[in-house]
């Protein structure tokens, strides 16, 4: 109790800690929550007020797009009806005008990709001269520095150097300055011309007036690179400096080295005087190139001439610029400009232009491959949303605006451009899109597509687009008002109706186009309107047979036999024309479909007998523009129809004229059911008894009964067929195969025409054989050890058609069957070797007996024979399992082994295959004293050589029976 008293206040503060953390926790959590709400709750505020005012600048934007285009739509009409007035063609007119105005565009565009294409090449030439003068210079400075090291080896070599730089140094060029000698103090500035205290003061008693302008001149000389640069086009900014009496000092417009002089020197000598760093300037994006001002005004470029302009600028020169305008007229062809006169290009220059413009072409084509991570993209590096853009049934002169998305696919940043439409679709055609400019993976840009159309015809265009990795298009499909008539079903097919009642089926016509079309059906043949009545074609001779019969096989020519045996009673006569009725025609509006009826009745029995076949035509038209003016025109089209008939022969029919028992086994029962229809209008009695070749082998239950009108009537048909059936029916049967198909009448005796049909069964034994080994007609194992075991194999074949599910069942314990534990399925004609194992548990004579049974009621016994004796030496493990061992490695088991009996034992131990398996048995004898035990060491050794994917234990017979029993259990669940 005292400890827990004592204890008891470290627990109340260590809980007060943790709930204090969990306050602070829960707080802190509950403040970044409402943080969070507040803050996406303001983003849910701010979106809405971006998405309304972004709303509004839409409609804004819309609205005067509405406006510019019903101004246009105004000024074309009215000048369509003063060129009407004036006699003129207006199409003409505007063709004409659209015409110039595409080639105007296009001149202007081949100009400008021209200039561009020269700029770029200009770029690359600079930037090979700048590189190739890098060069020179390193190399000319690295021979300098040879040369100089060359120079400065030996004493002599740097005392004149010191010698010359004292002498640079020094007022008087003396060589030999010593301040730490003997002579009078030297002070520097006695010595050297050098800035003291006293420079800007204006006095100085210890100076002349040569040595005050020497250190003026040493100073400004620090501002000499600005002085002899001069400020160029900048010189009119720079305040000019009162002159100094003397002409001393930076602030002198007059001296060589002012900036003034230096501004005049530079506009007289122009661009050419200030080496290669003016003729890259023009690199940098410029509204005008520079110095184009100073020239115009120094009278140097003529006024008149933009283009001469815009080549001084890719050429870099004044001289160029004044020769522009006579260069590019000179029937000499290409010309160089640069510091000197034009010139023509050399064939080493020519030749590097053009594979320059290839270089530019193939980039622009095919694009640059695309290496991200490692990996080289492929494919399309854009991807289109919709894939094809379509514009369904548009009206001439109203505008149709689609989106589509543009996704970039690739694996990196990249970039596209928009290229123009063809000449011959452009005019209908806007493209708009803000230039999302590089666009990183996954991003999407919207273009905004609007199409006005002029002519009412089909139009396919593509737009096609530019990127880095190479180039892509979208599909575009303009289709007009059209009608797309569509007939279903094609085929009319009424079956079988009762003579004298009558049979409706319905034609579905469909219109997926906006035009309203009208229809009609016509006879195909004559062009009559569908409906009228035709001679029906005579079949009473489509089932004669023909010398062709030969030729089918031998299972369908019986099974054709037995049918043709129960047609000999039917007749066929021609019928009474007229059978079909319908509607002549009728109206389809757009995206609309009817129902047309069309009636099947038939009034004869020779109608029924023959059928009704009609070509029919349903042809269709409508008004549709024309596609080079307002006027409407007929559009025409035709579906083909095809419309059969076939009228009952008899009320009593059967529901299937074949019966089928498949394959049959011998003395088996097998059972179908017989069912017969009644399409009549009053009840029929039937009569069904076997024929004489079937007596005894097929039975009807019941074999009397009366069908209903309109009902069915099922009558059991049992089978039972026997090994000499084959020869009861005679030719209704094909006895190699064992294949019977046997007319059977079934008998109405109010109706004249009998009802037939056909048995058809395939017949087989339904047995099993099996043979053993050495013409054994039983399996005898002899002597077995107790508690091991002696396998005997047998053979069993199906020699069925059918295939058959087997097992070994009610298995004595000393009896093993293997594989899959003595069960499986046998098909047709297949052979199985199953191995049979007698592990005895007492040293005992066996009798025993084996029983395997079938799916098909198959029940064989077999007989077992076998002695069990008790083993001499008792052995601790029947089964050794080493562990998994790597080559060069060794695993070492041991067993025991024991003298059961009482006499010495000399024991001897073989190893199966040494030089395959790696194994060792130590020791190889033994001598074993009555009821002595002795240890046996087994050693797994493989050697370091092997490959350990190559060290398997052998194959474990069980166990792939086991897999072959499952797999064969799997196949017989999937064909059940």
């Amino acid at each position: 109790a005292e400890v827990a008293r004592a204890a008891r206040p470290a627990a109340t503060r260590r809980i007060a800690e943790t709930n204090s953390v969990f306050n602070r926790t829960r707080s802190a959590m509950q403040e970044k929550k409402d943080n969070d709400h507040a803050a996406r709750t303001e983003a849910v505020l701010q979106l809405r007020s971006d998405t309304d005012a972004a709303l509004d600048r839409i409609k804004g934007s819309n609205e005067r797009l509405y406006e510019e285009e019903r101004r246009k739509k105004a000024a074309q009409d009215a000048e369509y009806t003063e060129l009407l007035r004036r006699g003129e063609n207006p199409y003409e007119v505007w063709r004409d005008r659209d015409m110039r105005a595409r080639e105007r565009r296009s001149e202007k565009e081949q100009t400008s990709r021209i200039r561009e294409q020269k700029m770029a090449l200009a770029q690359r030439m600079a930037a090979d001269a700048r590189y190739n003068r890098k060069r020179d210079d390193a190399e000319l400075l690295a021979r300098q520095y040879v040369q100089e090291h060359r120079a400065a080896l030996g004493r002599h070599v740097t005392e004149a150097r010191t010698a010359a730089y004292i002498k640079s140094r020094t007022k008087d060029g003396r060589d030999v300055v010593d301040p730490g000698g003997k002579m009078f103090k030297i002070a520097p500035s006695k010595v050297t011309t050098i800035r003291d205290a006293s420079f800007g003061l204006g006095y100085n008693p210890h100076q002349d007036t040569d040595d005050k302008r020497a250190i003026t001149d040493l100073v400004a000389s620090k501002y000499g690179g600005r002085e002899s640069a001069g400020y160029g086009e900048y010189a009119r900014l720079v305040p000019k400096a009162e002159p100094h009496p003397d002409g001393i000092g930076l602030g002198s417009s007059r001296g060589p080295g002012s900036p003034a002089a230096a501004n005049a020197a530079a506009a007289a000598a122009g661009p050419e005087a200030e080496g290669g760093e003016e003729f890259t300037s023009f690199l940098s994006p410029r509204l005008e190139p520079p110095g184009r001002a100073l020239a115009a005004e120094t009278g140097v470029l003529p006024r008149n001439s933009l283009q001469s302009v815009e080549d001084g600028m890719l050429l870099g020169g004044t001289a160029a610029l004044e020769a522009a305008g006579t260069a590019e007229d000179s029937p000499s062809g290409p010309t160089a400009k640069g510091l000197g006169a034009a010139r023509p290009l050399t064939k080493f220059e020519q030749q590097a232009m053009d594979k320059a413009r290839q270089r530019q072409r193939d980039r622009l084509e095919k694009g640059v491959p695309q290496v991200a991570g490692g990996r080289t993209f492929k494919g399309s590096a854009f991807l289109f949303k919709p894939a094809v853009l379509e514009y369904l049934d548009f009206e001439v002169g109203q505008t149709y605006e689609a989106k589509v998305t543009v996704t970039n696919t690739s694996l990196t940043f990249n970039a596209f451009t928009t290229l123009a439409l063809d000449l011959d679709v452009r005019d209908y055609f806007e493209v708009t899109y803000d230039k999302p400019g590089r666009m990183s993976a996954g991003m999407s840009c919207v273009i905004t597509i609007k199409f006005t159309p002029q002519i009412n015809e089909d139009l396919g265009t593509e737009l096609r687009c530019r990127g880095k990795t190479g180039a892509f298009a979208l599909p575009i499909r303009c289709r007009i008002r059209r009608m797309a008539p569509t007939v279903t079903p094609s085929l009319v097919d009424f079956e079988t109706v009762v003579m004298g009642e009558s049979e409706t089926r319905y034609l579905t016509i469909r219109n997926d186009g906006a035009l309203t079309m009208q229809y009609d059906l016509v006879d195909a043949f004559t062009g009559e309107p569908f409906g009228q009545p035709l001679p029906l074609a005579n079949a009473a001779d489509d089932g004669a047979p023909e010398t062709a019969e030969a030729a089918a096989p031998s299972e369908e020519r019986l099974v054709a036999q037995a049918f043709e045996e129960g047609r000999t009673s039917l007749s066929y006569n021609p019928g009474d024309p007229g059978p079909m009725r319908t509607a002549a025609g009728g109206v389809v509006q757009g995206y609309s479909e009817v129902r047309h009826a069309i009636t099947f009745a038939p009034l004869q029995e020779s109608l029924g007998a023959a059928g009704v076949q009609h070509r029919v035509l349903v042809r269709f038209r409508a008004k549709q523009r024309s596609s080079r003016s307002s006027n409407l025109i007929t559009v025409k089209g035709e579906l083909p129809l095809t419309v059969l008939g076939r009228s009952q022969e008899v009320p009593i029919y059967l529901r299937e004229e074949l019966q089928d028992f498949r394959c049959c086994v011998y003395g088996k029962l097998y059972r179908k059911q017989l069912v017969l229809c009644n399409r009549g209008k009053i009840a029929y009695k039937v009569l069904l008894s076997p024929p004489p070749m079937l007596d005894g082998v097929l039975a009807f239950s019941p074999d009397m009964g009366f069908i209903q009108p309109g009902s069915s009537f099922s009558v059991g048909m049992k089978f039972t067929p026997s090994p000499g059936l084959t020869r009861r029916v005679g030719r209704f049967a094909w006895d190699e195969q064992g294949l019977v198909a046997v007319p059977v009448k079934v008998t109405v005796p109010d109706q004249s025409i009998p009802v037939f049909f056909t048995l058809r069964s395939q017949l087989t034994v339904g047995d099993l054989v099996l043979s053993f080994e050495n013409g054994a007609t039983e399996l005898d194992f002899g002597r077995v050890y107790v508690t091991q075991g002696a396998s005997l194999r047998m053979v069993v074949c199906n020699p069925s058609m059918l295939p058959q599910k087997f097992g070994f069942v009610d298995l004595p314990r000393e009896l093993e069957v293997q594989p899959a534990d003595g069960f499986g399925v046998l098909l047709p004609g297949e052979e199985r070797e199953v191995t049979v194992t007698f592990s005895p548990y007492a040293a005992v004579s066996h009798e025993l007996s084996l029983q395997l049974r079938t799916n098909l009621l198959v029940h064989k016994r077999i007989r077992v024979r076998g002695q069990g004796v008790d083993c001499p030496v008792d052995v601790s493990h029947t089964v050794l399992r080493l562990s998994p061992t790597y080559p060069g490695d060794a695993c070492i088991e041991s067993i025991f082994l024991k003298n059961v009996t009482g006499e010495t034992l000399r024991l001897r131990a073989a190893v199966p295959r040494p030089e395959l398996s790696y194994l060792s048995i130590s020791p190889m004898n033994m001598l074993l004293p009555p009821g002595a035990a002795g240890r046996v060491e087994v050693s797994y050794h493989p050697p370091k050589h092997e490959d350990p994917a190559l060290l398997r234990s052998a194959p474990d017979p069980e166990a792939e029976a086991e897999a072959k029993a499952k797999a064969e259990a799997e196949a017989k669940a999937k064909a059940d």
